[in-house]
């Protein structure tokens, strides 16, 4: 076995000092010239630069605020002029075609809230409304004498004349209203059920006969009434419209009057039990109903402690009206702090309003500010971002930062950051240098790197060339020397008559031919490998039978090896097609395999030879039973001299090419070679050949 000589890396510490100290060294000296001059330089232009950007984002502020405000005040303007007081649902649409509204006030000149509007200012009941046309009142009290004497049915009988003539709207309601009232006391339930009809018919919105609702009050008695009767889905289906009414006029009662009716409504809904099994669609509507009311009860709240806010604010708001038309500020409603905008629409003799603007912050800031800043001059040379003042981003080199100016109120914890862009450089000993500049200096340092190693790879792969090839000449000194030392003491001893009988003539003849055909084998190999070097190898290919050269290939090895010192089995398939190659060359291949596969093996040890199809391919395989191939060698084995080392430190003889041309011939070939080995186990080469090669 042969050991690998340790290179010299002497040669490898002088190409290293070499270029420490003519590259190395003076390129680290200019450097540190270089980025003191850069700091310099960045110090003045950067003092440059933050004044520029500093003018630059003021008039990006004022930009911004002036659209904010723009479109602040076309909101407030729409609101102002609406020619009726805009009740929650219509607000809602306004608001949802601005995503940054989260709700809308109106107040007039007085600081009294118009829009939504709330509840109607209670006033003390009457007993009844009053009715102007003196004749039809003493008509009408001389029926009530007769329901206090308990004739109903002759009260009613007197409604019903009066309504017969011609009467006022207002004077109907009132007659209906006691009509039905003597019919239900006489138990007349069909004549009570009309007359409370046209009550509501009459009164639909409740502004009849006012501070008493009777189109309300008639509305709940026509449901109680089918809810006695049984007729619960329609009594349902009136209570939801009755509900969903109310919440629609509800500025047209005061805030008792709508509480006692939404009071006595959702005391029905218990009622409706076993309508709400089977009609979930009513279910899901007094759930939407509730949610309505839950809605209007927070908006009006909201509305009531906003308009006590501008009542302590009267001063305030006459500066800030004498100034601009909007003004910011940050108002506590309920538990939570928000953000609202305060615009002066109207000037005399035109009626003013103020509208209150209650405001999303995200979404303003999405809208208009972002939008602004990315769109703007700055964001074209720098990375401009709205940020919170406790959360500037770790590695930003932040050049300018601003809050909001007139509009700072409604972004209370938010600054504009104007930073360098984080792709352009890179800081380096605290010295911004640009990508571009790194990646060159990374590009030639790397180069300079490259190269040395590779020029210290190469020379290290040349010293272990060179031992190699030292190592191959030694070798195949030895293996030509002892042939050729045997035939000629062997031809010596038959020139000079040593040996006179027959049979130890025969004998002798027998080892100057086999110790002659090792002497062939080897220069074969060597011939060969030193074509295949120089390209020079000339393949003659033909058609032939490749289970023939296997056999003749094997009983030509048979004959060199001593009789017994290997049991070769050789196993060719049945019916292989014939194959275009070098004869020649697969013989010396597989030659050198079966010497591969002896000199690796202990004596009697078997060896097994089989030709056989797999797949597209003639495969010939060898397979020993000896020391087997560690994994580390099994890449290497078919280079050049390469040869693999034994532990037991015996000498193999060989010259390290055997297996080189056996990767060399399957390739001429268009093939391969595959190693299958595993230490103490034995080997198993594989020369596939492809079948329409």
């Amino acid at each position: 076995m042969n050991s690998s000589r340790k290179p010299s890396v002497s040669i490898h510490r002088r190409i290293l000092l070499v270029f420490l100290i003519s590259i190395a060294l003076p390129g680290l000296y200019l450097s540190y010239v270089g980025l003191r001059s850069i700091v310099q330089e960045q110090e003045l232009q950067r003092g440059l630069l933050v004044q520029n950007v500093e003018r630059s984002l003021e008039f990006e502020i004022d930009r911004i605020e002036q659209r904010m405000e723009k479109s602040e005040e076309d909101v407030a303007q729409s609101l102002a002029v609406s020619n009726i007081p805009l009740i929650p649902p219509s607000l809602e649409q306004l608001n949802a075609a601005q995503s940054w509204i989260e709700q809308s006030f109106v107040f007039d000149s007085r600081l009294h809230l118009r829009s939504p509007p709330p509840f109607a200012a209670d006033q003390p009941a009457q007993r009844a409304p009053s009715i102007d046309d003196t004749s039809l009142r003493s008509k009408i009290e001389s029926a009530e004498r007769l329901e206090l004497r308990g004739d109903h049915a002759a009260a009613a009988t007197s409604y019903q004349q009066l309504l017969a003539g011609p009467n006022s709207l207002q004077n109907r309601v009132t007659l209906n209203t006691y009509l039905a009232r003597s019919a239900d006391a006489s138990g007349n339930r069909a004549l009570a059920r009309r007359a409370f009809e046209a009550v509501i018919e009459a009164d639909s919105t409740f502004v009849i006969a006012q501070p008493i609702p009777y189109g309300a009050f008639a509305r709940l008695e026509v449901i109680e009434d089918l809810v006695e009767q049984g007729n619960l889905t329609e009594a349902l289906q009136g209570s939801i419209q009755f509900h969903e009414r109310l919440l629609r006029f509800y500025y047209r009662l005061s805030s008792e009057q709508y509480q006692y009716f939404s009071n006595r409504l959702r005391s029905l809904r218990s009622s409706f039990a076993s309508v709400f099994t089977t009609d979930s669609a009513s279910r899901t509507a007094l759930q939407s109903i509730d949610e309505q009311e839950r809605l209007l009860q927070s908006l009006l709240g909201q509305a009531e402690e906003i308009e006590s806010w501008l009542q302590t604010q009267r001063r305030v708001l006459s500066v800030v009206s004498s100034v601009g038309n909007v003004s910011h500020h940050s108002l506590s409603l309920g538990s939570r702090t928000v953000p609202i905008s305060l615009i002066l629409i109207g000037d005399s003799p035109a009626p003013r309003h103020w509208v209150v603007l209650v405001v999303r912050p995200e979404n303003l800031q999405r809208e208009f500010v972002l939008t602004q800043l990315q769109s703007g001059d700055l964001a074209e040379g720098f990375t401009v971002t709205l940020r919170s003042d406790s959360l500037q981003r770790a590695g930003e080199v932040e050049l300018v930062s601003s809050p909001m100016r007139k509009t700072a109120a409604l972004f209370p914890s938010s600054v504009i950051s104007v930073s360098a862009k984080q792709t352009t450089t890179i800081s380096i000993f605290g010295v911004e240098l640009s990508i571009l500049s790194v990646g060159v200096a990374v590009f030639i340092v790397a180069i300079i790197l490259l190269g040395i190693f590779i020029i210290y790879h190469d020379i290290r792969r040349e010293e272990e060339l060179s031992a190699m090839k030292s190592e191959f000449i030694s070798n195949v000194s030895h293996e030509l020397k002892t042939p050729v030392a045997a035939i000629r003491m062997l031809s010596d001893n038959l020139r000079q008559h040593r040996v006179t009988d027959e049979p130890r003539k025969s004998e002798y003849y027998e080892l100057i031919s086999k110790e002659s055909a090792r002497l062939s084998h080897l220069l074969d190999n060597i011939l060969d490998f030193s074509r295949i070097e120089g390209k020079r190898k000339a393949f003659q290919l033909e058609r032939v039978d490749l289970g023939a050269i296997v056999r003749e290939t094997v009983r030509q090895f048979r004959s060199l090896v001593e009789d017994h010192a290997q049991r070769i089995t050789v196993d060719v398939e049945e019916g292989l097609p014939e194959l275009l190659v070098d004869p020649d060359a697969i013989a010396l291949a597989l030659f050198n395999l079966l010497d591969n596969a002896a000199k690796y093996s202990e004596k009697e040890s078997r060896i097994d030879v089989r030709c056989l199809k797999v797949g597209s391919f003639l495969s010939i395989n060898v397979t020993d039973y000896g020391i087997g191939i560690a994994k580390p060698d099994q890449t290497k084995i078919f280079e050049k001299f390469y040869r693999v080392h034994r532990t037991e430190g015996k000498k193999i003889p060989g010259s390290g090419i055997g297996l080189t041309l056996v990767h060399e011939v399957a390739e001429a070939h268009k093939g391969r070679v595959e190693l299958q080995s595993e230490p103490g186990a034995g080997s198993t080469f594989r020369v596939l050949l492809p079948i329409g090669g």
